[in-house]
């Protein structure tokens, strides 16, 4: 957020990026990770975990920028 302020730009115009930015992770990193023989496991274990964590990052960020 401070680099969207410091570039002087309004909270309508940086709103979209920041709600990109605190988006959880791609569901396609399990099939991805299983396709590469990597830890699949560990990546369901990370999309779970930061879908859960996006809520409260949502509510944050959104209290932080204001109406």
């Amino acid at each position: 957020m401070a680099f969207f302020l410091f570039f002087g730009l309004k909270t309508a115009e940086f709103l979209p990026g920041l709600i990109v930015l605190a988006t959880p992770m791609a569901t396609v990193a399990c099939v991805m990770a299983k396709e590469m023989h990597a830890d699949d496991e560990f990546a369901v274990a990370a999309i779970s975990t930061s879908t859960l964590a996006s809520a409260l990052t949502y509510l944050g960020w959104l209290m932080a920028v204001g109406p």
